[in-house]
């Protein structure tokens, strides 16, 4: 005799899923999440989230490896696979959940990050700027 433990556990799990997608609501710098919401949302989400990712940059690191080895040590194709499934978010937070910070599932090379990094202060000072005038 089998036991429907496989049955039952797929459909808490889908029921989780399904509860969870229909609350989630767009984030915006302006949104106002309260705290303890975006933790517990932080938490369900990496529920998901951290196991894809982990997923996504095992499978890039072998393909990556492979890429390496099939095209005799080019370092450059390695790296167009290695860098954007290796690098990005792997966990979420609830500054990525309020929009604080941006979620990069597919990882930027170190140069564009902090390339984007130096714009966003730029505005956030010009920003701050005009609200102190």
């Amino acid at each position: 005799m089998e036991l429907p433990t496989k049955k039952i556990l797929t459909a808490m799990i889908m029921l989780l899923l399904i509860g969870q997608f229909s609350m989630i609501t767009p984030a915006s710098a302006d949104s106002t999440i309260p705290k303890e919401s975006a933790e517990i949302g932080a938490f369900f989400a990496n529920l998901l989230y951290t196991p894809l990712k982990i997923a996504y940059a095992v499978l890039g690191g072998f393909a990556g490896g492979s890429a390496y080895a099939l095209t005799g040590g080019d370092e450059v194709a390695a790296c167009r696979i290695w860098t954007p499934s290796i690098r990005g978010t792997y966990i979420l937070t609830p500054s990525h959940l309020r929009g604080e910070k941006p979620i990069r599932f597919a990882g930027l090379p170190p140069q564009t990050e902090e390339a984007l990094q130096k714009k966003l202060r730029k505005t956030d000072d010009l920003e701050q700027d005009e609200t102190t005038q």
